[in-house]
């Protein structure tokens, strides 16, 4: 349950503040490494802020590929994944992993731990032809590294599962409601834009 997960007593935080401190150190931890190896030159490296811009940049591509498939990946899944491609920036840079190479492997993970029978050749099929093959290698290099810096903890109490339970108590329990599936597509889009704010 969700008040004993590791979800609520490792990435619950007090506010944004302390979000924000955790992205800064990641970045001038990462960038104090390379300026270590290439010298002074800070014009190559990012500030956090860019970091941020490109992670929301990828983020919102993430949600476009989940959405690409046909049947439609369940919406658990889509919020497992956007929890893992947050999580995993929150102590990663951007300039050691691309989140362009991430984002796939959140959501080829996500799929797997809830459960959506999809093997990696049919997960990069979405793809254009001529990257499938690479998207199949990187995927598979990088999915025991992603697990390793989510820390293993990859249960995610997402809002999507209790939207349908919602839905479903109010077809039952309000008889009097002519049709409650109205409700549905607003709830959804704004669990959608929730998705991009530290929330």
């Amino acid at each position: 349950m969700f008040y004993d997960s590791t979800q609520r007593s490792r990435w619950m935080f007090t506010d944004v503040a302390h979000v924000e401190e955790l992205r800064k150190t990641t970045n001038r931890e990462w960038s104090a490494k390379k300026k270590e190896v290439r010298g002074n030159d800070a014009t190559l490296l990012l500030t956090w802020e860019e970091e941020g811009l490109l992670c929301a940049h990828y983020l919102r591509k993430l949600l476009e590929f989940c959405n690409l498939f046909q049947p439609a990946i369940p919406r658990a899944a889509l919020g497992t994944a956007v929890a893992y491609f947050k999580r995993f920036y929150l102590y990663t840079s951007v300039m050691e992993y691309h989140p362009k190479e991430i984002f796939l492997c959140c959501a080829y993970l996500a799929l797997k731990v809830e459960e959506y029978n999809l093997n990696v050749d049919q997960f990069v099929h979405v793809l254009m032809t001529e990257l499938r093959a690479s998207a199949t290698e990187m995927i598979l290099s990088y999915e025991l590294m992603l697990m390793q810096r989510l820390k293993f903890h990859l249960t995610i109490h997402s809002p999507f599962r209790p939207l349908e339970g919602f839905i479903i108590d109010m077809k039952t329990r309000c008889p009097h409601l002519a049709n409650p599936e109205v409700f549905r597509q607003k709830a959804d889009d704004f669990l959608i834009r929730s998705c991009y704010s530290d929330a």
